[in-house]
């Protein structure tokens, strides 16, 4: 079993390497399902429906720069604008928008933490700077204080704040700086083997978490199927 040596600093990604989203959708949060169901999706013709969501994705990833929950709020809204335009099936109103988008914004139930992850951040904080390098919006920092988990990370590298998104050398380099380590003194941990390539690139040690469906891939990193594993490589 290969062990990393001297290491000193660990990154997370956060969705699908520290909590997954109950719905299995990002931007479909709990409050969505009440209005729409998934079958109502899916009825819809693919190409329509998948148009509908390109074009509100592109919105958002324009748009990325967000350094308040307002303006995040505001993104939000807006791309369930479109959606609401574009797929005139799913009955989205002016009234339905608000309850979408106040509960993806400040529900924290929208969030389900893998098991032991407390524990685990608690742990390797005792013996290491831990960091966080995630494609996510303001309100993702309100969501780790909320669940206990904002006081074990050093450093926070949030693609709103860079108007960048992984695998953006940007990225690393914002983490780096910040933890001022070397990138071979640190490891990064998240599902998407894009990611860790970008990150491979600027030296820093990349692990694949597999717990995400089909994120399992042919790859020489180190992987694991779930955090807590990464003690057997430390």
């Amino acid at each position: 079993m290969k062990k990393l040596k001297n290491i000193k600093g660990i990154f997370f990604d956060i969705g699908w390497t520290l909590c997954q989203p109950s719905t299995h959708s990002w931007m479909i949060p709990l409050k969505a399902l009440e209005y729409f169901t998934r079958d109502d999706l899916n009825n819809i013709k693919e190409t329509k429906r998948k148009h509908a969501f390109k074009e509100a994705n592109t919105y958002l990833n324009s748009y990325h720069l967000v350094r308040t929950v307002q303006e995040q709020y505001d993104r939000f809204y807006h791309y369930y604008e479109i959606l609401a335009s574009l797929l005139p099936e799913l009955n989205l109103n002016p009234e339905k928008i608000t309850a979408i988008v106040d509960d993806l914004t400040y529900n924290y139930d929208n969030f389900i933490l893998f098991p032991n992850v407390k524990e685990i951040l608690s742990n390797l904080s005792k013996k290491y700077k831990l960091g966080i390098i995630s494609d996510t919006y303001p309100s993702t920092k309100k969501m780790l204080e909320h669940y206990g988990l904002l006081q074990y990370f050093s450093t926070i590298t949030f693609s709103c704040d860079l108007n960048a998104f992984k695998p953006n050398s940007l990225m690393y380099q914002d983490a780096l700086q910040k933890m001022q380590y070397k990138p071979e003194e640190t490891v990064f941990i998240d599902d998407i083997l894009m990611n860790l390539e970008g990150a491979s690139k600027q030296g820093i040690n990349p692990i694949l978490i597999t717990v995400r469906p089909n994120s399992d891939q042919e790859t020489d990193f180190i992987k694991i199927s779930k955090l807590e594993d990464l003690y057997r490589y430390l």
